[in-house]
């Protein structure tokens, strides 16, 4: 399935709800319980054997709801949106996966109906949507390169939280968490196991992603994540063609493009290069007008070409490995960031201080500006905001001045409330589970998905079993 469009209306005193699919077909819902749900369920045949019912997934997941409530939502695993109706209680409810693969909005008129959508474009159609910009939210954009949940960039406009469901009842709206990324305090230290576990898993991932593909594509760069990736689609692929796409940022002699040919040659696949160049900006306007609010992942143009690309193959799913990286806290920066936090464990403020300007010395200028900005802050989520998003943050007053009632302890207090929920775990562990929930992340969701432009995109890394497995990985 390529991005699940779906959109629909609440009439608040009617006793039924309009929903249309991208096909645009239109059910509506009176007082039989309903569910569509978009992207894939990879447990989906376990949990239809449980509940003893077919193995279409809105019916597993009316029966999950029949039987445990909101808690059924917590034993799903894939990459999903879910709307959800209730006809004898005439209830809504809209579930969107763990890690908020993909995206689902929503807005309440003022005479209390609801409007939801996973296309943003799609809710401005129903009049409801005023297409007022959130200051709030760009300067949210411009601290963090990203707009997180629930903001958007259109004020009254929400978007579900990764991990939670909305539930509307006669023009009430309430909002709740069903599952949440653990971070387990014990971690396995035997190497065999962890090797052939992690093999285990993502093979698994991997052939889950294939499944339902004809011809298969695979987002190659030089780097080990999406080489495994490719190896495994080779393996998984059970005769079917797979290809690796591979953009040349710095032209055909690219050390990219090199190692990507490497990986290629290794897995027995060919390989469709791109070479980038001034061209590629005539793609922008359309890719700004797919992405639907600002995204700082300059990623996002490359994904787009080469998914464009991949179509003239006959390639009907793209594989990527996004994510490898944050689960793995494998990131630069989290080295740095890492031994910051054990200096500013032994030493003074005052001496944390005058370390931070000895490293105005350092001859990188950017590495130079970020450590002796993060090695003053006192607090985990400073420390990682700062580093992270430093260039952001500088201009962000500049841009926004005029902004007279913004509360920065509201639009950052999510990632406060995280690192408390965290508590007192491992450095690494804190900076992973932020990356993961509001940096990282959802940047390169939002670019990834929408960018693709139609075509399904899987992301094995994000199986949901291969990051609880990571999680469990030593930090040493």
């Amino acid at each position: 399935m390529a991005y699940p469009y779906v959109w629909g209306i609440v009439e608040r005193g009617k006793a039924r709800v309009k929903v249309k699919n991208v096909e645009g077909e239109e059910v509506v819902l009176g007082h039989n319980d309903f569910a569509f749900v978009g992207g894939s369920i990879s447990n989906l045949t376990e949990l239809a054997e449980k509940a003893g019912v077919s193995g279409r997934p809105g019916d597993v997941v009316c029966a999950l709801y029949r039987q445990s409530g909101p808690d059924g939502f917590n034993l799903l695993k894939g990459d999903f949106i879910i709307v959800h109706w209730r006809g004898e209680a005439q209830e809504l409810t809209l579930v969107r996966d763990k890690f908020g693969i993909y995206n689902m909005y929503y807005i309440q008129g003022d005479k209390g109906d609801l409007a939801f959508s996973t296309s943003l474009t799609q809710l401005a159609n129903t009049g409801l949507v005023s297409n007022e910009i959130d200051l709030n939210s760009l300067y949210q954009f411009f601290s963090l390169g990203v707009i997180l949940p629930p903001r958007t960039a259109y004020q009254r406009v929400h978007s579900v939280e990764p991990g939670q469901y909305v539930r509307y009842r006669d023009g009430t709206l309430e909002k709740h968490g069903y599952t949440d990324i653990e971070l387990p305090r014990e971690k396995t230290a035997d190497r065999k196991y962890l090797v052939e576990t992690c093999l285990q898993l993502l093979t698994r991932a991997v052939s889950r992603a294939c499944e339902d593909a004809t011809d298969i594509g695979v987002y190659l760069s030089g780097g080990i994540d999406s080489a495994v990736v490719l190896s495994l689609a080779k393996q998984e692929a059970q005769g079917k063609q797979v290809l690796a796409f591979t953009m040349g940022p710095w032209g055909e002699s690219s050390s990219e493009l090199n190692y990507a040919r490497l990986s290629a040659e290794f897995s027995g696949v060919e390989q469709v290069e791109w070479h980038a160049g001034a061209k590629d900006l005539n793609h922008l306007p359309y890719l700004v007008s797919l992405l639907e609010q600002p995204n700082f992942d300059t990623a996002a143009l490359s994904y787009y070409i080469l998914a464009k690309e991949a179509k003239k193959y006959g390639v009907t799913t793209m594989l990527a490995g996004q994510n490898a990286d944050t689960i793995m806290g494998s990131i630069p920066y989290v080295k740095y960031i890492y031994w910051s936090d054990r200096i500013q464990h032994y030493l003074t403020h005052r001496v944390s201080r005058v370390f931070g300007k000895f490293s105005t010395l350092l001859p990188q200028e950017k590495l130079r500006n970020r450590l002796s900005f993060m090695l003053t802050p006192e607090h985990c989520v400073t420390k990682h905001l700062y580093f992270k998003t430093q260039l952001f943050y500088k201009y962000k007053d500049d841009l926004f001045p005029f902004i007279k009632r913004i509360e920065e302890g509201e639009i950052f207090q999510p990632l406060y409330d995280s690192v408390a929920f965290i508590g007192n775990r491992d450095i690494a562990d804190r900076i992973i589970y932020l990356d993961e929930r509001f940096t990282e992340a959802p940047r390169c969701l939002e670019a990834m998905q929408k960018s693709a432009d139609g075509m399904t995109v899987k992301l094995p890394y994000y199986d949901q079993d291969v990051v609880d497995f990571s999680l469990r990985v030593p930090n040493k």
